[in-house]
């Protein structure tokens, strides 16, 4: 994880990064790079490379399927850790209710996952 930038106490924050194989670490922060996520924003969600990459590629098609642009995902990259299944009914719902504005839609994807957990 240090090889790839990640400050140990971010490492510390997320004990799931210190179980995952470096080079699926690696191979998921390159294919993150390809996404067009920049290294700062991984850095900012160190928590994406413990995904497997086929995860990260079935949700960002997902993602896109939705009608995200690319721009979107790639500055938003936390959403690629949603289930996409999540993220389609989420998604239907809003716009049913009217909502269109993509960001709306994104912060309100964000905002209800977070109150899951809590």
């Amino acid at each position: 994880m240090l090889k790839l930038g990640i400050k140990p106490e971010k490492i510390a924050s997320y004990p799931q990064l210190l179980t995952i194989d470096e080079d699926t670490a690696k191979e998921c922060y390159k294919l993150l790079r390809e996404l067009g996520i920049k290294p700062i924003k991984i850095k900012k969600y160190p928590y994406l490379l413990a995904s497997l990459p086929e995860t990260i590629k079935r949700n960002y098609q997902s993602l896109l399927n939705l009608g995200i642009e690319p721009e979107t995902i790639a500055s938003e990259p936390y959403l690629l850790q949603f289930d996409p299944r999540f993220i389609k009914e989420r998604y239907n719902s809003l716009r049913k209710l009217g909502i269109k504005r993509e960001k709306n839609i994104i912060l309100s994807i964000s905002l209800s996952n977070r109150s899951k957990k809590d």
